[in-house]
């Protein structure tokens, strides 16, 4: 089991002001025998640049939307575990060791509670206590990262590519369809505040019940982004 080597896999579009601080951390905390997979979805701002400054191939998907990203980098990689990360997030530094040891215990699937931002806030911490609790509206989270065994991610079809927002809540209602046995682990990985950032406390917490809400009773992701994006910037 040790000797299973990891994917990390980046979605990104126009991420210039994050992707080298991460690619820098990943590179230094990664193993010679992990590999790196940025999957970008029509960029028009420095992020090929800086994949190529930093020595990573950029894989460049016909479609922009995170789900079609993330199974194009699925199907290119070469490792036995598949972690998916957002551009504007920072596992800790020993992520690598988690997630090996997660799976050898007998895990499935995992990810971990956020920190969101740098400034200490105490909604925002609320935020990230309630993704320490193993319910589907806080543990679908993208932002929260995923890692998998490759095996069972291509079992399950990867993501449902006509989700166009909300895919790793449904690729995560699958996995518990499945009984699949999901890490939250110990430790936080840090997210930007951007949204936040751009909008009030208020709007992006009515934003993300309004689109789990509409996800639960069915309603088509197409809308569902429509609405999502009609409340934030």
């Amino acid at each position: 089991m040790q000797n299973e080597n990891v994917s990390v896999i980046i979605p990104v579009l126009n991420e210039e002001k994050y992707l080298p601080a991460l690619i820098s951390f990943l590179q230094k905390s990664i193993r010679t025998s992990d590999e790196i997979i940025i999957v970008d979805g029509g960029s028009t701002d420095r992020t090929k640049e800086i994949c190529q400054s930093f020595g990573i191939q950029m894989i460049e998907s016909n479609v922009c939307s995170r789900a079609k990203q993330m199974n194009t980098g699925a199907h290119q990689a070469k490792g036995d575990i598949l972690y998916f990360l957002h551009a504007d997030a920072l596992p800790p530094k020993n992520f690598i060791d988690d997630i090996t040891q997660a799976i050898e215990s007998g895990f499935h699937i995992g990810g971990y509670p956020l920190q969101i931002g740098t400034r200490k806030s105490s909604l925002k911490s609320i935020n990230s206590l309630m993704t320490r609790f193993n319910l589907l509206i806080f543990q679908g989270g993208g932002d929260q990262s995923m890692f998998i065994k490759k095996s069972i991610f291509h079992q399950l079809h990867g993501f449902d590519e006509s989700f166009v927002i909300m895919e790793d809540f449904d690729f995560i209602r699958r996995c518990r369809k499945k009984k699949l046995k999901r890490a939250i682990m110990e430790q936080h990985i840090q997210v930007s505040d951007r949204k936040y950032q751009r909008n009030s406390y208020l709007k992006v917490q009515i934003a993300n019940l309004l689109a789990y809400s509409a996800f639960s009773f069915g309603v088509s992701p197409v809308r569902i982004r429509s609405m999502y994006g009609s409340i934030l910037k």
